[in-house]
């Protein structure tokens, strides 16, 4: 099994950026674990994608951006504002 996953979302409109130094922080208090801090398109890195009109839009765009990268990893998620809404990031 591969090592633990930390998705860490922020609200809609914000970008990854915004966690500052959050993420490199919890990384250095679980160190086995990876962390992803995706973007939503047309924010921080997507900034130039059509945001999607919907919750079940954004999961799915996050959804595919990181697919391969959770797969078989145990998973935790944080959001933060609108960032924790999003229900769902792996299919049931």
């Amino acid at each position: 099994m591969k090592s633990p996953a930390w998705v860490l979302f922020r609200g809609l409109g914000r970008q990854a950026a915004h966690w500052g130094t959050f993420a490199e922080d919890l990384g250095a208090r679980f160190p086995q674990a990876r962390m992803f801090t995706p973007d939503f398109p047309g924010t921080g890195t997507r900034f130039g994608e059509t945001s999607p009109n919907s919750i079940e839009g954004l999961v799915n765009a996050v959804r595919s951006e990181l697919a391969f990268d959770l797969v078989d990893r145990p998973l935790w998620l944080l959001g933060l504002s609108l960032g924790g809404m999003g229900n769902g990031l792996r299919n049931s």
